[in-house]
C-alpha cells in the first residue's frame, strides 16, 4: 500500500510532499493501515518537527491515540479533523448541550461570499474529545453553508486551534480543501492518466513499489510545473484534461525531435489553437 500525504500551497493548488510504502494483507487492512498512518507521522516528527504543519484529515482520524501522537510529535503541529454524529455522537451531544445550558460558551458568526454563499458558524473552546478521553481537549467549530439556490450543507470540525471570530471561515476553508486534495491528487493519479491502481502492490523484488515511487516523482514534477510554469498551466487548461494533454504529448514526443520541454508544450499550444500570451 502507499500513503501519501499531501498539503496546500499558497495559490489553492495540492502537493504531495511524502510518501510511504508498506504492505498491506487483505485480512488485516484497517489494522496494518493505522500502523502505517503511525510511522507516517513518526517519519513526518524526524523530518518536519521544526515546521509549522496542519493535519487535515477526515473522521477515522479524529481519535485520541492519533490527536495525541500529533500533540507529542511537536508542538509546532496542528490538527483539523472532521467529525461526524455517527461516528462522534457523544461530543455532539455534549456541544448541543453546551449551547442549551451555558450559550455564552457557544459563539456564533455569519458571513456571505461573493457568489452568494452564507456561512453560519458556531464554536466552542475547551471541550472534552470523550468521557474515555477527557483529558484531550478540543475546539469544535459547526459550519452551516447555504448556497444562493437555498441547498444546505453542514461542517463539523475538531482542531487545537483557539477559535474566535476571526479565524472560522479561513478554517473552514481549509477543512473544505481536503476534498479539494482527494480531486487534484488522489483522483488525478487514478484517473487522468498516472494509472495509479491496485496493480502497485508489492512483489518480491519490490518491482511494483519502484513503480509506484517512479509514478509518483513523475507527478510531482507536473505538480511543480503547474504551479511554476505558465505554458505548462495554459496548455493544460487549454485541453480540458489531463489524459487529453498526456496523448498529445506522446504524439509530439513520437514525431518531432524536441530541446526542450518547452518546444513540446508550444507545438501542442500550436496545434490546438491555445493562446499562449
Amino acid at each position: 500500500m502507499v500513503i501519501l500525504k499531501s498539503m496546500k500551497t499558497p495559490n489553492l493548488s495540492s502537493l504531495s510532499f511524502e510518501t510511504l510504502m508498506t504492505e498491506l494483507s487483505q485480512q488485516f487492512a484497517v489494522i496494518t493501515d493505522t500502523r502505517s498512518h503511525k510511522r507516517l507521522l513518526e517519519h513526518l516528527r524526524q523530518h518536519y518537527a521544526e515546521e509549522k504543519l496542519l493535519f487535515v484529515e477526515d473522521a477515522l482520524y479524529a481519535n485520541a491515540p492519533h490527536i495525541r501522537q500529533i500533540l507529542e510529535s511537536s508542538p509546532n503541529w496542528q490538527y483539523l479533523l472532521a467529525i461526524k454524529p455517527l461516528s462522534h455522537k457523544g461530543l455532539f451531544e455534549r456541544f448541543a448541550v453546551l449551547k442549551k445550558n451555558r450559550p455564552q460558551r457557544v459563539q456564533a458568526h455569519q458571513h456571505t461570499d461573493p457568489d452568494g454563499t452564507r456561512y453560519r458558524f458556531e464554536y466552542a473552546n475547551d471541550l472534552a474529545l470523550s468521557e474515555s478521553a477527557s483529558d484531550i481537549r478540543v475546539n469544535v467549530l459547526h459550519c452551516t453553508a447555504t448556497t444562493k439556490k437555498g441547498k444546505t450543507t453542514t461542517f463539523t470540525w475538531i482542531t487545537n486551534i483557539h477559535l474566535h471570530r476571526t479565524n472560522g471561515y479561513a478554517l473552514m476553508k481549509a477543512g473544505r480543501a481536503r476534498w479539494k486534495i482527494e480531486n487534484e491528487t488522489f483522483n488525478t493519479l487514478k484517473n487522468q492518466g498516472y494509472h495509479f491502481e491496485h496493480n502497485y502492490g508489492h512483489g518480491n523484488k519490490h518491482l511494483s513499489s519502484l513503480l509506484a515511487a517512479t509514478m509518483l516523482l513523475a507527478f510531482l514534477v507536473d505538480q511543480i510545473q503547474a504551479a511554476a510554469d505558465t505554458l505548462f498551466k495554459k496548455v493544460t487548461t487549454g485541453l480540458a484534461s489531463k489524459m487529453k494533454f498526456w496523448e498529445a504529448l506522446r504524439a509530439v514526443f513520437k514525431l518531432r525531435r524536441l530541446s526542450s520541454m518547452k518546444d513540446a508544450f508550444c507545438i501542442i499550444a500550436q496545434s490546438y489553437s491555445i493562446q499562449r500570451e
